[in-house]
């Protein structure tokens, strides 16, 4: 069993007191094991359902210290088609939101969507990863109505820089429906206030706790 090395990042409200909602459980193995770094890693693996596997259950483990917080952790698409990560996930769900990343299609069929169903009934969500980089997800949104959409960087940045742009309203717009946005790479409270100006409640990012005093109230 790979060793894995981690850290959290804050997921708080883009208002009022910036109230830690969640974070986002980053994992990694160390130098030795990957010396080519763990993006490398984790894609050259025969087996990434395995990795997945092992690291939402560090997740779950991880979530008992954050009661009252969601925990996200990153899963490759093919994983969801694994009866393995399926038979040998953790069995308590709540709290743990399993983010799928913007690399290839996921999988529509029948069996899969059950799955996730049945992991739904028992407490855990599903977030979108990187809007805006990758495989669109736009088609996707309406089979998995996934409970948050993470923002990439870039696209946060461009709505921030220019929020009067055809990207803002799109980000706005689905900020309005039961999907919510979670804008990554949030830099300061400037950004905050004008992406919560357009409908967007969360954010994340490694400069958590924001460097200046937000003026919009809850």
């Amino acid at each position: 069993m790979t060793t894995f090395q981690h850290r959290l990042e804050a997921i708080y409200r883009l208002t009022g007191d910036h109230q830690v909602v969640g974070w986002e459980f980053f994992a990694g193995p160390g130098r030795q094991i990957a010396p080519h770094g763990a993006a490398a890693y984790f894609r050259d693996h025969p087996r990434p359902d395995i990795l997945d596997c092992q690291l939402l259950g560090v997740a779950a483990r991880l979530r008992q210290h954050h009661v009252h917080q969601f925990i996200t952790v990153n899963l490759t698409p093919a994983t969801l088609i694994s009866d393995h990560f399926w038979e040998k996930a953790e069995l308590r769900w709540d709290g743990v939101v399993l983010e799928l990343s913007e690399t290839g299609p996921l999988p529509r069929d029948p069996v899969t969507l059950s799955r996730i169903s049945d992991w739904r009934a028992r407490g855990g969500k599903l977030a979108f990863d990187d809007l805006g980089a990758g495989h669109s997800r736009l088609v996707e949104l309406a089979i998995y109505r996934p409970e948050y959409v993470k923002l990439d960087v870039d696209l946060t940045h461009a709505v921030t820089t220019y929020p009067a742009s055809a990207a803002a309203r799109m980000v706005a717009e689905l900020a309005r429906t039961e999907t919510e946005v979670i804008a990554e790479g949030v830099l300061d409270a400037a950004e905050a206030e004008t992406l919560a100006g357009i409908g967007v409640r969360y954010g994340q990012s490694h400069t958590y706790p924001l460097r200046t005093v937000s003026t919009v109230q809850k």
